[in-house]
């Protein structure tokens, strides 16, 4: 009797075992199709809004509402997006630009020319009134949330001899890998726009550049 007993729950504990091996097997396979998935369906987006960039056939204007459409279904494209118009249709980017979040794409705002940025805009959108107060560009700020900008911002109020300025850097939210420039595939992982961009305060870029001499 006790050995029936012993041997029912090795029994039990066996498929016991194999019922958890089997549901992780099943949990693994699922969770690999979903990433197959999307890994497809984002390679899809980004072909397509490829294709609607470089087409020699659409007017600039036409592209900007293909890629809008496609936008404001699929987030994923806004790097892409914003700076097709940064190019092409600055005009159409600052009359939507609250419908992007500009912290996405920080380093593109940081590098606009003073003639190119509409400040009606800017005033309404408390990061880019801190980010062009980094930079300067306005003095409307006395600090930031943001503690780079913040230290800009101050050193922009005060006579100083040090120069400083923002660098970026882009991170792979798939692989985690950190880039010096923006791709959009990650040539680590191969993932698709998966790149965040983090800024970074530096000295200026003259006095940076000098020292790889």
């Amino acid at each position: 009797m006790m050995q029936s007993l012993f041997s029912d729950k090795v029994k039990f504990g066996q498929n016991g075992a194999k019922y958890v091996q089997n549901s992780k097997m099943d949990l693994f396979e699922n969770i690999s199709k979903t990433f197959h998935y999307f890994f497809l369906y984002f390679d899809k987006i980004y072909i397509k809004t490829l294709k609607l960039i470089h087409d020699p056939l659409l007017s600039y204007e036409k592209k900007t509402y293909a890629l809008y459409e496609i936008f404001q279904k699929d987030k994923i494209i806004e790097r892409l997006f914003a700076q097709y118009l940064i190019m092409y249709n600055k005009t159409f980017l600052w009359e939507n630009i609250d419908s992007f979040d500009v912290n996405k794409f920080t380093d593109l705002m940081w590098y606009q020319k003073f003639e190119d940025i509409d400040f009606d805009k800017v005033n309404n959108n408390p990061f880019l009134e801190e980010l062009y107060n980094a930079k300067s560009y306005l003095n409307s700020l006395k600090h930031s949330k943001d503690f780079d900008l913040d230290i800009l911002i101050l050193l922009n109020t005060h006579e100083h001899d040090t120069k400083a300025d923002l660098d970026f850097e882009f991170i792979c939210t798939s692989c985690k890998h950190v880039h010096p420039i923006f791709e959009s595939r990650c040539p680590h992982c191969h993932s698709i726009l998966s790149f965040i961009v983090k800024h970074m305060l530096v000295k200026n870029a003259y006095e940076k550049n000098q020292s790889l001499l």
